[in-house]
């Protein structure tokens, strides 16, 4: 099955709320692959590819001796839990980020605590509920931020698939989970008939009956194929594929390291889970709704997925221009160029699969680049422009565009060792033609000294599209007032500089919030300290009636 990051969840179905309060045995019937049942206790593996064990509890626990299904981390096992009464799904994940990744329909349930011990590593886990229906399929949450999910209760039904995987055209429908039984697949805007649609049984005895699609231009009925499929004790249902073409797709690929992927979590209370409109996230073999986390298909990288730079570029792209966006994002943490720049290299050629299967769709508009980090050293840094001029070159060649748009960005400023490097890159219009940078300033990360947080992942990505706008659309970036990033306007441990040293007139200061509400205005012939609360601010200086340099800022809530 394709990796895929999840937060780790344990499902637990009561018919309390209070974790003190006596727990109903209630049996859940859980189908699914891939897990062996074992007792949630003190010392157990929580998954069969790892050495990681509970700890030992610190009171005696309401769900020792609850069973639980132990699987694969990592590994996307699916399956569905059908409680068979009313109560609450229990969900156990990471306490510092189960109410931003869950969502707000998940509360955490007080004093439910427990650890695990990783390696070493004690970390703190957490129960959140969220209310069950008697009947009615529960799916494991996509979240990203953990290692792996498994049900647990307190008697469960284990029981084996039916259906394995639905294929198109002999590729396994991407996404495919078995307790969904409605599917839409997009196909290229040079598509002129149907695909024929298939149907992997897990074990012998399923019997199938496949209506094909007949149009792909005509009503849904005509675009729809419908699988009936009977299972071994003759239980039936209905899967359905309806077809959708696509108009040609603007492409973007999007590739680098870590910061590029996203490694600061989502909040779905601020939308970060809502599709973005007229835009589209290419998987396996077609394109999705384009929803974070953007990296989720990335076929060179296995470990967490976060808020991407991708996600706030795909927006400001498509509320600006009329036509559809493709995203074909291919990152990987700790990357180095040099595992990069050659045809031969495997995140080269495993992100030109996929590059170029989507090519299908549409026609590539540019490459977003962020990396760096991996090579901001003595060692490595020299050899960094002529390596990425190489990049540059086979990725222009391979996707048939030898001027293709190509944006690098800067990488955190927080650290003084980062900045030769970024002080290089802004230069890449030196040593590699048609190309720009996003600058990184004002930008502050999410407290572990590397990675962008949300909100400065967010910024970074209006910038790109800032870039890409005005160079591939003519659309100038805020209102065709003159946008730049520059190193007059800096955040430095979360305190906000603003380098001013005129003589001859003074510079007007203004910084808002986003509500457009002024926290601080000021003409000022000498340089500017301030300390501010915790947020996103637009901080705007004009010099000698010119048109200001505005430029958003992120004061973190963290000190380092």
């Amino acid at each position: 099955m394709r990796e895929i990051r999840y937060i780790f969840c344990l499902f637990i179905i009561l018919s309390a709320v209070q974790l003190s309060a006596q727990v109903s045995q209630i049996t859940v019937k859980i189908e699914g692959n891939g897990y062996t049942k074992k007792i949630f206790a003190e010392g157990e593996l929580l998954w069969n590819n790892r050495t990681y064990l509970i700890e030992p509890f610190a009171n005696p626990h309401a769900f020792a001796g609850f069973e639980l299904l132990q699987s694969a981390a990592s590994i996307a096992e699916g399956g569905t839990i059908t409680p068979l009464a009313d109560g609450y799904v229990y969900v156990i994940a990471k306490e510092s980020e189960g109410l931003s990744k869950l969502g707000a329909e998940w509360t955490v349930v007080a004093g439910s605590g427990f650890n695990y011990n990783a390696n070493g590593v004690i970390a703190p886990l957490a129960v959140f509920q969220h209310v069950a229906v008697a009947n009615t399929l529960i799916t494991i949450p996509l979240a990203s931020g953990f290692t792996g999910a498994t049900p647990i209760a307190k008697t469960i039904d284990l029981q084996v698939p039916v259906v394995s995987a639905i294929t198109i055209d002999g590729v396994n429908l991407a996404m495919f989970l078995e307790a969904t039984f409605t599917y839409v697949h997009r196909l290229p805007y040079t598509s002129t008939t149907a695909p024929v649609v298939g149907l992997t049984p897990f074990s012998a005895g399923v019997s199938s009956i496949i209506s094909q699609a007949t149009k792909i231009h005509g009503t849904e009925a005509e675009r729809t194929a419908t699988i009936d499929v009977t299972a071994q004790d003759n239980s039936k249902r209905t899967y359905k594929v309806i077809f959708e073409q696509l108009p040609e797709l603007d492409l973007f690929l999007c590739i680098g390291q870590s910061n590029m992927a996203g490694r600061d979590g989502m909040d779905a209370s601020q939308g970060d889970y809502i599709p973005v409109d007229n835009a589209y996230l290419y998987t396996t073999s077609t394109f999705i709704d384009a929803v974070n986390p953007f990296n989720g298909f990335s076929n060179v990288e296995s470990v967490t997925q976060g808020v991407s730079p991708v996600f706030s570029f795909s927006k400001n792209i498509s509320a600006k221009v009329a036509a559809k966006l493709g995203f074909v994002v291919n990152a990987k943490g700790g990357s180095d160029l040099v595992e990069w720049d050659d045809k031969t290299d495997n995140l080269y050629t495993q992100t030109m699969i996929r590059a170029l299967e989507a090519k299908k769709w549409g026609t590539y508009k540019a490459i977003l680049w962020h990396q760096g980090e991996a090579d901001a050293n003595a060692n490595d840094l020299p050899a960094y422009p002529a390596q990425l001029t190489n990049l540059v070159a086979h990725l222009r060649e391979d996707l048939g565009d030898v001027n293709l748009f190509f944006v690098a960005g800067q990488i955190g400023k927080w650290r003084t060792d980062f900045d030769t490097f970024n002080a290089m890159i802004p230069t890449i219009g030196t040593f590699i033609s048609n190309s720009a940078c996003a600058l990184s300033d004002g930008l502050t990360d999410k407290g572990d000294n590397l990675h962008f947080n949300r909100a400065s992942q967010l910024i970074l990505g209006e910038r790109y599209a800032d870039i890409v706008l005005k160079n591939i659309y003519g659309i100038s970036a805020l209102s065709d007032t003159e946008y730049k990033n520059t190193s007059n306007i800096s955040v430095v441990k979360n305190k906000l500089y603003i380098e001013i040293s005129n003589d001859s007139f003074a510079s007007v200061v203004c910084i808002t919030d986003l509500s457009g509400r002024r926290i601080y205005a000021s003409e000022s012939h000498q340089s500017i300290e301030l300390n501010l609360s915790p947020g996103v601010y637009v901080v705007s200086v004009m010099n000698n009636n010119r048109n200001p340099i505005v430029q958003k800022i992120v004061i973190s809530s963290s000190l380092l």
